[in-house]
């Protein structure tokens, strides 16, 4: 019944959330796209510096779609009082905001679709799909991130990007190549490390992203769960 509930309410979640940021998302995407288009209509640079440049603009325009997105996705609700009326009825909301992060990844590869559409329309036809990949892999990881500290704190994506650079200064002070506290401390820390604008994982990195997206995740739901929304 809970799980009935909550999935009543997946189309004004679309429309009250999801869908009016991968609006706004899409909106930038394009400005920069047309900018591009501006700068190159009277010579454009070879084909292999438009597909890196196409894919750190979409790096970047995917940071702040993940943003958008995912920000404030329980805090917010916390914060404001929303919860009073979305549990008015029972739902259980481990399935109210599990739906909701899983609206929120359907909308940043929604936000990669029409980046790559507006690229190829506006810069060059390379149509890089597989770009959509990175999209994933980096929702995976600070996406779910974001989803865990929000269940905490209504600074999420603050916490996030502290995540991500304590672990790089970690993997930095202690690299993996240089004895087994490094490579034990590779192993427990996240793969954020993956997180190239042009680098596309193998099969066994996508075990470890994927691992580490079900794991954050499956947290932010235990949060729930357990600790009360109001």
């Amino acid at each position: 019944m809970m799980r009935g509930h909550a999935v009543r309410y997946a189309f004004w979640q679309v429309w009250d959330r999801t869908g009016p940021r991968v609006l706004a998302s899409w909106f930038i995407a394009l400005a920069l796209t047309s900018l591009i288009h501006a700068a190159i209509k009277h010579g454009a640079p070879p084909e292999d510096s438009l597909r890196t440049m196409m894919a750190q603009m979409h790096q970047q325009i995917l940071w702040i779609a993940i943003i958008l997105l995912v920000h404030g996705i329980v805090a917010a609700d916390r914060t404001l009082g929303f919860f009073r009326f979305y549990f008015a009825k029972p739902v259980s909301p481990v399935w109210f905001y599990g739906q909701s992060v899983v609206l929120a990844l359907l909308g940043v590869i929604a936000v990669s679709a029409g980046y790559v559409i507006f690229a190829s329309w506006l810069i060059k036809p390379l149509w890089p799909w597989l770009l959509l990949l990175n999209a994933i892999s980096l929702f995976c990881l600070f996406g779910m991130s974001m989803f865990v500290c929000s269940t905490l704190s209504k600074h999420d994506w603050l916490f996030a990007i502290l995540l991500m650079v304590a672990a790089a200064v970690l993997r930095a002070r202690w690299p993996a190549d240089k004895g087994a506290w490094g490579r034990a401390l590779n192993a427990a820390l996240p793969p954020y490390h993956l997180l190239g604008a042009e680098q596309h994982l193998a099969g066994p990195q996508w075990l470890w992203v994927g691992g580490w997206a079900v794991g954050l995740f499956l947290a932010g739901l235990a949060v729930l769960r357990w600790r009360p929304i109001g």
